[in-house]
């Protein structure tokens, strides 16, 4: 019976001494799983905090991305609007320089007009110039058209030779110019425009003044005197 029995209590005594080890090794287990857990944990709420706090830099990178854009869309919208208006200023500055060029172009054929009426208002001043060293003592000075017949006491007789020659002359071949009568009287022009002059002021002789250079005829007063006196002459010559 003994044989029996001490064999079953160190059979139980093992079987005590192993499930007490093997619950120690539960609880240390328990233990160790429990601390494991709690640094899982820690580490998933350390993960979960920092992939919230990611989550929210994605978002705020997002939400800048997307201003970003936006900005960028304005802005390209601004370029593309000062691009267009840089082409129109463009478009409006080559028409301005093609107008400057056209008025360059009117501004140089105006200069050269005026330049060729200033060199014809030259010529012209050189011609009338000219004309007054030909004509000098010819062109008289603004008078009556028609004076009055022999002012004052003035007769043929009181006139000078060549002054009484230029009378007969008129007389005899008609009207002339000065310069006819310089040739003819042997004067020079300027002696013979005065006394033109002259006779026309004191009225002996009328003259035409529609075209240059003037024309000088008797006065029909002097003509009939002239002639009155050529009629005596005769007379005189033929009773001698």
């Amino acid at each position: 019976m003994s044989e029996v029995i001490i064999p079953l209590v160190a059979a139980t005594g093992v079987a005590a001494v192993v499930t007490y080890y093997f619950l120690r090794k539960m609880a240390m287990a328990t233990k160790e799983y429990n601390e494991a857990s709690g640094v899982v944990k820690n580490i998933v709420l350390t993960f979960n905090r920092r992939q919230e706090e990611q989550d929210r830099r994605i978002e705020e990178t997002a939400y800048k991305t997307e201003s970003a854009e936006s900005r960028s869309e304005r802005l390209s919208e601004q370029v593309n609007t000062q691009a267009g208006r840089i082409n129109y200023l463009t478009s409006n500055v080559k028409d301005v320089w093609s107008y400057l060029k056209q008025v360059a172009g009117h501004v140089a054929t105006t200069s050269e007009r005026v330049n060729a009426v200033e060199k014809n208002q030259k010529e012209m001043q050189h011609q009338i110039s000219d004309l007054q060293l030909k004509y000098v003592g010819m062109l008289p000075e603004k008078e009556a058209q028609q004076p009055p017949v022999i002012k004052g006491e003035h007769t043929l007789d009181s006139l000078t030779e060549t002054e009484k020659e230029v009378l007969q002359t008129l007389a005899s071949q008609g009207s002339k110019s000065a310069t006819e009568l310089s040739r003819i009287t042997k004067k020079t022009r300027e002696h013979t425009a005065r006394t033109m002059k002259k006779l026309f002021q004191l009225g002996y002789v009328n003259r035409e003044t529609h075209k240059l250079p003037y024309r000088y005829m008797l006065n029909d007063k002097v003509q009939k005197a002239i002639q009155e006196a050529k009629k005596q002459e005769s007379q005189t010559t033929a009773t001698a």
